[in-house]
């Protein structure tokens, strides 16, 4: 599990089985929002953090350092406020209301998700009627 807060500018990491934070990590000036686990079969579980300014800060590894990430670029243009995970494929809405779907490497699944364009899908109607998320629920 993991929790991230602007307060602190920082994303800890909990073993929930030992009730145990095994890891902090520090990111001034990125201010986390929100993040989440991603696994679906990967080897290592990879951690994904959204941002105030919109951008994604992908950790590789649970062992990784507060400089030890890569930025998947240009997925969204507000801040990221909830992100969730399908197998391999990241969904995450900002605060206008975009929902977004995206792989690890950055790349919009258009071969596996069934559309190619967001317009012949209801992606947009958050914005459309210009309401925030609170939460992202995916099952």
């Amino acid at each position: 599990a993991s929790s991230c807060g602007a307060e602190d500018w920082a994303v800890k990491v909990y073993d929930c089985a030992a009730l145990d934070m095994v890891r902090i990590l520090r990111l001034k000036p990125f201010e986390p929002r929100c993040c989440a686990f991603a696994g679906g079969g990967l080897s290592v579980p990879r951690l994904v953090v959204g941002g105030a300014s919109g951008a994604l800060r992908v950790f590789d590894s649970l062992e990784a350092s507060s400089g030890d990430y890569r930025d998947l670029e240009n997925v969204h243009a507000a801040g990221v406020l909830c992100i969730g995970f399908l197998t391999q494929h990241g969904i995450s809405i900002d605060e206008r209301g975009v929902i977004e779907y995206w792989t690890l490497e950055g790349a919009h699944p258009r071969e596996s998700v069934g559309f190619e364009h967001k317009v012949d899908t209801d992606l947009y109607e958050l914005a459309k009627r210009r309401t925030t998320p609170v939460a992202l629920e995916l099952s």
